[in-house]
């Protein structure tokens, strides 16, 4: 059976182009029958070194389309997320689509990102579709930063550990949506002398409820760590309920 696979190729003349560099190929994990559609290749908006790509995998026998996202920071090794991006309807029934980024303004300066979506509710399969209106253009959108999180699918208690790491910022922010009933804790520990630092444990953590937006992070309201840049930092959180998105290290207070 023929697969696609995504290629790149770069030149200054566009009557030459060079043999493509093979990006993405056959997941094995994936069925024989499934093929790449489309890449939705773009630039992660006002960044320089991230990239990301939206394509469009055709499950043939299933006879419907569903959409990955991809990430990369030099634009020649790319790493994707296990499930697709986007829920898809009923097989059969939805042709998922992606173009270029359609923002209004500058990206860097709106509260979400979005990105154009084409639905089609017919069957893929179709050779002749029925002339008529059954296709709708509709727009996917991210609050800024929040591509992707850790998020406890199931209820009960999650644990995350950031790797060791030298901080020699003042200030550090989070990133993360809490729902009903959850609850973020974080604390800061000392790698080398393995132990938490003092006032910085869970039980100080003060906490947080609801969207939270890049929020600054204090222990029993203090929130400078600056006295710890020599520290082998590592960032312990424990979540109920709840999406991560980031954590940050900042000079600036909000």
């Amino acid at each position: 059976m023929n697969k696609r696979m995504i290629g790149r190729s770069e030149t200054s003349d566009f009557a030459q182009w060079p043999e493509p560099t093979i990006l993405i190929c056959s997941d094995p994990n994936r069925q024989v029958q499934d093929d790449y559609y489309t890449n939705g290749f773009q630039r992660w908006p006002s960044s320089n070194d991230v990239y990301l790509m939206f394509p469009s995998i055709y499950h043939r026998h299933q006879n419907y389309v569903d959409s990955e996202l991809w990430i990369s920071r030099n634009n020649q090794q790319w790493y994707k997320f296990q499930d697709p991006l986007l829920p898809i309807e009923p097989p059969g029934m939805s042709y998922i689509g992606h173009g270029s980024w359609k923002s209004i303004g500058k990206a860097e300066k709106l509260p979400a990102w979005r990105y154009p979506m084409m639905l089609y509710k017919i069957n893929h399969g179709v050779k002749k579709p029925a002339k008529g209106k059954f296709g709708e253009i509709r727009a996917i959108e991210w609050k800024e930063d929040r591509f992707c999180g850790l998020s406890n699918k199931k209820e009960g208690l999650s644990e995350f550990w950031t790797p060791s790491m030298l901080v020699k910022s003042k200030y550090m922010f989070l990133n993360a949506v809490i729902r009903e009933n959850g609850f973020i804790f974080i604390e800061l520990w000392d790698d080398f002398m393995r132990k938490t630092l003092p006032g910085f444990g869970l039980d100080d953590f003060d906490e947080k409820t609801g969207d939270i937006n890049l929020e600054q992070l204090t222990w029993n309201d203090i929130g400078d760590i600056r006295d710890f840049d020599d520290v082998h930092l590592r960032v312990r959180m424990k979540f109920k309920n709840a999406t991560i998105f980031s954590i940050s290290f900042r000079d600036e207070e909000n």
